[in-house]
């Protein structure tokens, strides 16, 4: 093996017993194409012989005992049968060598061979030209890491845009048979000549007919400028090449046709409605998407051109006849496209439905079924588009749709997202107008190439930033909302929500685009850090917020912005604030983390769970946001269907009142409307979590944070500290002080509540001290209650001072005999509340120390049995017990008015959640209402 030219990646190629390398032989192992197509380690059989010159690409097999000629080159997945010699292509370019040469490639394409020239013969300078400007686009994309690879755009047949006798070689593979006439091939000959140095070569390969027409390679040397130094037919090389590459690429051509794997968003989705909505459950329909559109007036639209055109266009996009089906050998969401042959007739394609409505209840009921109804969709047969046609009371006897009847196009969002409509329409439109769609589904990359080139592709940049964005992010523990209640860990969603929309407002929408306007922000960015502020608000000081946000159009490249598919992920935004910065500096830091997650929001968001497998559950996809800028629905929106106007039907109808399918616990949608220059903002609330009341107040403390942020603006006043902003209503801050009004006078200025508690006792021994829906206790009554359960706790629990007891009870009798009890023997007061969950409970229990839990029958449940409880009720009941207790032991309790009455937990401004304890002498000051 002496003095080999390039062997790439050892360990993927294999090399058997008694070969021979010959000086200049290259081997070239592992590439991207390689990755992608799946190719096999290169692999060179036993007493092989390579000669001089020889290349042996990525993929290919010599079975053994085969012999490669000088300047032979092996293709790709080529595979040699054993005892074979190979002639092949001259892979020395005519024995003319690249290297030290400036080269310029005639309409280079996609770049492909000219990456290929210059990785093997390593030209200081490669000029690839094309006169197609997006095919200049995607090879500079792609090469952009190739310092001495660059290209232009320019039209060989009319100007080379390079220097006289600038350029060492032109090469010219296939391109002069497009050229036309023979003048244009003269003039691109003149332009070859100029711009060649002297003893340059125009390397030129095309095809001939046999019959003298089409190109000559006579009309390249016709301007005398020219001379032909060397020509060689290759035919019959041509020919052994596809007769050697037949096999390989019809093994390409299966692995296509076969069922491949879904992509990443497609298993989201089916795993979605199978899974985190209940598999018992095939009463839900989340992800139908109904597109309504009326004809404008006087226009008409013709239903047999209309069918036509709809099986062009679903013929055409794969996507829309493809099925996805769970493969449990493989244990694999895959997909197959169901062709023509998989069908018995044609329309078995799609679904075309027609039917009558007379009335808006009717309409409403059609329309409802549409977003709803589970059954309109067959995915592992394959049926994902339908198009149904209502008439406005009778069917068409003329079959043309008038402005009165409605043309719904639905599809499975498993198949299809929001910018694919755009696609559908554009291509629906040529088929109805000229009775064809031109397209090639050879070349044209299909949704399915996308998910196969999705699953291998590797995305290290992307991988490192996630797992680095997400460290120590507890991504189990759910945002602090005012959840109503809470869901089990083994109950599904049922899908049911609610929404409330609202406007921002003509003032606040006009401060926060003009604040954004002057400041260079995006208006995106903006609304997301008020949201991140509402959040902070929200739940109480939390200041590690994390939410998942949509990716609702992830084309990152040209080829996939004609496809029709599901290009949508999910990825989580973290934010870490600070509650003292002020909304400029919030503000820079949500600029910063948006910017940074959308370089790699293309990370599917299986693979970001993935790097946190200890985590059995994601609770921040359980809240979402999103900006949607857009146009409003309006006339100057309507679609060209041949001549007529297709009008965009918004979906206001409800028939349930305020019930919606709801995929998030909690989700915020910010709308910026184009045309009108207004912002506005939906709430959608899962009702498994969320009373409607409770969504309402959400969205009223929203809306007055918007306001309240909308007057700083205008008052200059942003730079204090965003914890100082307020979610408290205007009404609840009224009654905030109305309770805060309480003047009492009491006899004596230093003394324990509880013995101003006993001085009303003796003073009002019958009068009302408590009262609850239909239930009552006196004075007196109250005090031989309380008296009981304190002479109870101190014989049964050895109750000493200024212990910590807690209670646990609902609204109630029992609650406040259980305050006063604890004050009177000596005691700290610890409320507790049954909402809060029992993670949380102990948690409080632990940090406070307390070994006692007073509850009732409705909270006893919510503690371990760990826990001591003590059931107030059970107590209370015992008449015994007012038999034989020593009241007198309850006068030698010592408690001062320095003594401590209560603890509560509140949150500081850290927004770390504290406890504070409240003495006797502070309680009975706010009791009289000198705060």
């Amino acid at each position: 093996m002496p003095h080999i030219l390039s062997i790439t990646d050892y360990d993927l190629m294999t090399i058997g017993d008694d070969v021979r390398l010959n000086e200049g032989t290259q081997i070239q192992g592992h590439s991207f194409e390689q990755r992608i197509l799946k190719l096999a380690p290169v692999s060179i059989g036993n007493s092989c012989v390579l000669m001089s010159g020889s290349i042996v690409m990525a993929g290919c097999k010599l079975m053994g005992n085969n012999r490669l000629y000088p300047g032979t080159l092996i293709m790709k997945n080529d595979q040699l049968p054993s005892n074979t010699h190979w002639k092949g292509v001259p892979a020395l370019l005519a024995n003319v060598a690249l290297t030290d040469q400036n080269v310029l490639e005639i309409n280079c394409g996609r770049g492909v061979g000219a990456a290929w020239c210059v990785h093997t013969h390593a030209s200081p300078s490669y000029i690839g030209i094309d006169p197609s400007q997006d095919v200049i686009n995607l090879c500079e994309r792609l090469y952009s890491t190739t310092p001495q690879l660059s290209f232009v755009v320019a039209d060989a047949t009319k100007h080379l845009p390079f220097e006289n006798e600038s350029i060492d070689i032109v090469l010219c593979i296939e391109a002069t048979h497009a050229f036309g006439q023979p003048l244009s091939i003269t003039q691109f000959a003149n332009e070859v000549a100029r711009v060649l140095r002297p003893n340059g070569y125009l390397l030129w390969c095309d095809f001939c007919y046999m019959n003298g027409s089409g190109t000559s390679i006579y009309d390249l040397i016709a301007n005398d400028e020219l001379i032909i130094e060397e020509k060689i037919n290759i035919t019959k090389n041509v020919l052994h090449a596809l007769d050697i590459q037949n096999k390989s690429r019809t093994d390409f051509i299966q692995r296509y046709i076969q069922p491949a794997p879904a992509s990443f968003a497609q298993a989201r989705i089916w795993l979605d409605e199978r899974i985190r909505f209940g598999p018992d459950n095939p009463q839900i329909a989340i992800y139908n998407m109904p597109f309504i559109y009326h004809l404008q007036s006087d226009h008409t639209l013709s239903i047999k051109q209309l069918r036509h055109a709809l099986y062009l266009t679903v013929n055409k996009h794969l996507s829309l006849h493809t099925s996805l089906y769970f493969d449990i050998q493989k244990n694999l969401l895959m997909q197959r496209v169901i062709t023509h042959e998989n069908k018995n007739n044609n329309n078995n394609m799609f679904s075309i439905i027609e039917t009558i409505y007379e009335t808006d209840e009717q309409l409403n009921e059609l329309l409802h079924g549409e977003k709803h109804n589970p059954h309109l969709f067959d995915l592992p047969q394959g049926l994902v588009f339908r198009c149904h046609i209502i008439y406005y009371k009778q069917i068409s006897s003329n079959h043309l749709l008038s402005h009165k009847d409605l043309l719904i196009f639905n599809f499975h969002h498993a198949l299809f997202d929001f910018p694919s409509m755009n696609i559908f329409l554009h291509d629906l439109n040529q088929a109805y107008t000229t009775g064809q769609l031109l397209y090639d589904d050879n070349t044209n990359l299909r949704y399915l190439d996308y998910a196969v080139i999705e699953k291998q592709m590797l995305m290290t940049g992307a991988s490192m930033f996630w797992l680095d964005v997400l460290h120590d992010c507890k991504l189990d523990q759910p945002l602090s909302l005012p959840f109503d209640r809470y869901r089990l860990a083994n109950e599904h969603r049922t899908g049911r929500g609610t929404s409330i929309s609202f406007d921002f407002g003509q003032d606040p929408s006009h401060d926060f685009l003009t604040h954004a306007s002057l400041n260079n922000v995006s208006l995106e960015h903006l609304t997301f850090a008020i949201y991140f502020i509402f959040l902070l608000k929200q739940t109480n000081g939390q200041t590690d917020l994390c939410t998942a946000i949509n990716i609702n159009n992830n084309r990152y490249r040209d080829e996939l912005k004609s496809i029709i598919g599901l290009f949508e992920n999910v990825i989580p935004l973290r934010c870490q604030l600070d509650p003292n910065w002020s909304f400029h500096q919030l503000l820079e830091h949500v600029q910063e983390i948006i910017i940074n997650s959308m370089k790699y929001s293309y990370f599917p968001l299986q693979r970001i769970l993935n790097q946190h497998p200890h985590i059995s559950k994601h609770s921040f996809l359980d809240t979402s946001l999103e900006f949607i800028s857009s146009k409003s629905n309006n006339d100057n929106n309507a679609m060209m269907i041949g001549d007529s106007q297709l009008v965009p039907k918004s979906f206001s109808f409800n028939i349930n009142g305020d019930e919606i399918l709801s995929v998030s616990d909690f989700s915020l949608s910010i709308y910026h409307d184009i045309n009108m220059n207004q912002l506005s903002c939906t709430i959608n609330a899962s009702l498994d979590l969320f009373n409607r009341e409770t969504v309402e107040k959400i969205s009223q403390r929203f809306h007055f944070i918007l306001h309240e942020l909308s007057a700083s603006i205008n008052d200059n006043r942003m730079s204090k500290p965003i914890y100082e902003l307020s979610l408290v209503l205007p009404n609840e801050q009224y009654l905030m002080q109305s309770l805060n009004n309480t003047q009492v006078s009491f006899p004596s200025p230093v003394t324990c509540i509880h013995h101003e508690f006993v001085y009303q006792v003796m003073k009002h021994p019958q009068k009302l001290a408590v009262e609850l829906d239909e239930q009552s206790l006196t004075y007196a009554e109250l005090f031989a209650y309380v008296q009981m359960l304190a002479v109870h706790l101190l014989d049964e629990y050895g109750i000493i001072p200024s212990e910590v007891i807690s209670q646990c009870v609902e609204r109630s009798l029992s609650m406040v005999i259980g305050i006063m009890t604890i004050e009177m023997a000596g005691g700290v007061y610890f409320p507790l509340s049954f909402r809060d969950p029992q993670n949380r409970l102990h948690t409080l229990l632990q940090q406070t120390q307390s070994r006692l839990v007073l509850s009732h029958y409705l909270t006893k449940n919510k503690f371990n049995d760990l826990t001591t409880i003590l059931d107030i009720d059970s107590i209370l009941v015992n008449n015994n017990l007012f038999q034989h207790i020593d009241i007198d032991q309850l006068s030698s309790v010592h408690v001062t008015i320095d003594s401590i009455a209560y603890i509560i937990f509140t949150s500081g401004s850290t927004g770390v959640p504290k406890g504070v304890s409240i003495e006797f002498a502070i309680q009975l000051t706010y009791n009289k209402g000198n705060k």
